[in-house]
């Protein structure tokens, strides 16, 4: 991942390269199904690195270790797909320094419900009946949907195909369920450029999922620009 920012001292532009890597868990509050809402609260730990960081006169590596906790809550459309949105912190262990992030975004559940008990067996002559089975316990798999793009750029990257490919298979096994595809920017450049370059990331999207077979009707683009942040543009 490749960040550009504009330092604020008149030192002019500068190019950032780095990873960032976390692990967060996540505690869902009520039962998903159609229409239901679920509040969530989450928390855990990340490392980031970031390369040809220019401070002090000098142009160096920079890592850092963070905890994070957030808050948001969870819209479902259906028992498996959803849109989220919510807040996050990160805190710095190592400078002690917070940072802020707003998120919205969708959301699959890949898996299903817990089977029903099966019916107790018609008691037997014997004093003792039958006991009755355990209901087996599936397993759900959590995968939230978040396609990349360059600075600047509306193309989606071989790397997305895959999540975007698994959201058009989801859709294909319930052709009753819709998907409104968001884009985003950060808050560099005037605002009528971004919502225009949100726009265009939004109809990128879409035309991979109709590539995979979604039919367009049931794909709603919308660009918001700088005005619904999914980072910290800090």
């Amino acid at each position: 991942k490749t960040n550009h920012t504009r330092s604020t001292d008149g030192a002019g532009n500068q190019k950032i390269k780095g990873d960032t890597g976390s692990l967060v868990a996540q505690y869902h509050f009520g039962q998903a199904g159609v229409d239901s809402l679920r509040p969530y609260v989450e928390g855990g730990f990340g490392h980031q690195s970031r390369g040809n960081v220019r401070a002090d006169g000098h142009t160096g590596r920079d890592q850092t270790t963070f905890a994070t906790v957030g808050t948001g809550v969870k819209y479902y459309f259906t028992n498996n797909l959803y849109a989220r949105a919510g807040v996050e912190a990160d805190y710095g262990l190592d400078n002690g320094k917070w940072d802020y992030s707003a998120l919205v975004g969708l959301g699959v559940n890949f898996g299903g419900n817990a089977g029903a008990a099966a019916p107790a067996p018609t008691p037997a002559p014997a004093p003792e009946p039958v006991p009755e089975p355990e209901a087996p316990v599936a397993q759900v798999v959590r995968v939230e949907l978040d396609v990349k793009f360059d600075f600047d750029k509306a193309v989606v990257k071989p790397n997305s195909y895959g999540d975007v490919k698994n959201l058009a298979d989801f859709m294909a096994q319930y052709p009753a369920t819709n998907v409104e595809v968001a884009g985003h920017t950060d808050s560099v450049g005037p605002d009528a450029y971004n919502q225009k370059l949100s726009q265009r990331r939004a109809d990128a999207v879409k035309q991979v999922l109709v590539k995979d077979g979604v039919a367009p009707s049931r794909i709603t683009s919308v660009g918001y620009g700088e005005s619904r942040p999914v980072a910290d543009n800090a």
